[in-house]
């Protein structure tokens, strides 16, 4: 259920994590076990969200944007366990769960899931036999925005942990999420 493109996101979003560790006064070994350990339960939580959804049918999708609510609630008892405090874990994972989303928002382009609608211009899509609008790349350039934003505001705080980081993620992120999906040509649920 595990896919090449959570492998990769994973893989860069803990190698920015190990190189990030530092401006936090976190060990090495904090760094590496608090971003597998959370990123591995948000592909948890996904992978339990996705058969639960679908009445363990395996019909439907398994987007990593599922846990991102659960954010918050999935990060407190590992940083309790690793004698972290809350708000500095919060802090310092914000960017690298953007960098995780962004890039598997780009492996979407070549899974050919997340699709925009058809269009003139954009990318080829098999489940149209022609172009699709990029929402895929539209919307990973945005949380890679929004990576480098909680960057700027997290070295502007000069890296005080100050528990704003992540509600800002969090508020940010739902925002371009729920304009995004008016480009993707999903199942609607609602109007």
């Amino acid at each position: 259920m595990v896919t090449d493109k959570d492998v990769k996101s994973l893989l860069s979003a803990l190698c920015f994590g190990i190189w990030y560790r530092k401006k936090y006064g976190l060990s090495f070994r904090q760094a590496v076990v608090l971003t597998v350990t959370v990123l591995a339960l948000v592909m948890g939580w996904t992978v339990i969200h996705f058969l639960l959804e679908t009445g363990f049918t395996g019909a439907g999708t398994k987007s990593v944007v599922r846990a991102v609510p659960y954010l918050m609630l999935i990060i407190w008892p590992v940083a309790a366990l690793l004698k972290i405090k809350w708000k500095t874990a919060c802090d310092f994972l914000a960017p690298s769960v953007c960098l995780y989303i962004g890039i598997v928002q780009f492996g979407c382009v070549f899974t050919g899931c997340c699709q925009g609608y058809p269009s003139r211009w954009g990318i080829y899509n098999h489940h149209y036999d022609g172009l699709a609008f990029p929402v895929q790349i539209a919307e990973g350039l945005l949380v890679l925005g929004l990576f480098l934003l909680l960057l700027r505001r997290n070295k502007k705080c000069c890296y005080s942990s100050d528990g704003k980081t992540m509600p800002t993620m969090l508020l940010l992120f739902g925002i371009m999420r729920f304009l995004c999906e008016f480009a993707r040509n999903n199942e609607k649920l609602w109007l």
